[in-house]
C-alpha cells in the first residue's frame, strides 16, 4: 500500500491567537503512522451551526461506520483507540463510555466486532455538564454548542456513562487549565477507577490549555504528551 505524506509538525500554525501555537507539535498524525497505527480523522459537525448532541452523534456514527467496514480499510475492529483534545477529548470519552443509561447509545458493531478498546484524551472537559452551566455561566455564553435545554445538556455528561465495562483511559492535562477542565479531568479518572476500570492520569505542573505556559505554547509538553499517546496505544491495542 502507497504511503500518504504527512505534514512534518513545522508546517502548521494556528494564527489569530495572542502568539502562534505549532498545532501539529500536540495533534500531529505522525508519531503514531511511524508507530505503525492507522489513523482515522473524525470531523464532526462545528460550533456555532452544530449542538452538542449532533456532535455526539457525528462522532458515534463515525466509529460506527469504522468498524461495519473494517474489513475494507485493512483493520482490525477488536483494536481500536480513540484520541481527542478539549471538546474532542470529551467526544472520545463519550462515544466510548456506555454505562447504563448509555447502553442504548452505544456503538453498535457487526456480529464479532469489538469495542473501542483504549482512549487517549487531552484537558477533556464534561464529566458534569449540569454542573458546569451552574458554575461556569460564562463558559455556556462563549460556547454555542452548549446552548440547548438543562436537561439535555446534562443527560450527556460523562459521569453517567461510568460502567465497569468502560475501556482503559489515559487523560493528560496541565495542572494551571480552566477549572472546567481540570475538574473533569480527575472525575473522570476517580470515576472510572471507582468501577474497576484503569485510568491514568498525567497533571503537568505549570501548563494551561493547549500545553500553555506563562511564556506561551510550551513544545516540549506537546511532545511528551504526543509520546504518552503512542505509548499508551502500544500497550493497549497491542495483539492479544
Amino acid at each position: 500500500m502507497e504511503r500518504i505524506p504527512f505534514l512534518p509538525s513545522a508546517e502548521l500554525h494556528l494564527v489569530g491567537q495572542s502568539e502562534t501555537i505549532p498545532l501539529l507539535a500536540q495533534f500531529s498524525f505522525a508519531p503514531l503512522l511511524e508507530a505503525g497505527f492507522t489513523v482515522f480523522d473524525v470531523r464532526h459537525g462545528g460550533s456555532p451551526w452544530f449542538k452538542l448532541p449532533e456532535m455526539v452523534a457525528d462522532v458515534r456514527d463515525a466509529v460506527r461506520f469504522i468498524h461495519v467496514n473494517a474489513a475494507e480499510f485493512g483493520v482490525d475492529p477488536n483494536r481500536m483507540g480513540l484520541w481527542g483534545a478539549s471538546a474532542g477529548g470529551y467526544l472520545a470519552l463519550k462515544a466510548a463510555l456506555t454505562g447504563e443509561e448509555g447502553a442504548a447509545d452505544a456503538v453498535e458493531a457487526p456480529a464479532g466486532a469489538g469495542r473501542v478498546r483504549a482512549v487517549a484524551t487531552y484537558y477533556p472537559p464534561g464529566f458534569d455538564l449540569a454542573s458546569d452551566a451552574k458554575h461556569f455561566p460564562e463558559l455556556i455564553a462563549e460556547l454555542p454548542a452548549l446552548q440547548i435545554e438543562l436537561a439535555v445538556l446534562d443527560s450527556l455528561s460523562l459521569r453517567h456513562y461510568i460502567s465497569s465495562d468502560d475501556p482503559p483511559c489515559l487523560i493528560i492535562h496541565g495542572t494551571e487549565d480552566f477549572p472546567f477542565i481540570t475538574e473533569p479531568s480527575e472525575s473522570v479518572c476517580v470515576a472510572l477507577s471507582r468501577v474497576g476500570v484503569e485510568c491514568r492520569r498525567i497533571a503537568i505542573p505549570a501548563t494551561g490549555h493547549e500545553f500553555r505556559g506563562s511564556e506561551g505554547y510550551q513544545p516540549e509538553t506537546g511532545a511528551r504528551a504526543s509520546r504518552e499517546v503512542v505509548a499508551w496505544f502500544e500497550e493497549k491495542l497491542a495483539p492479544r
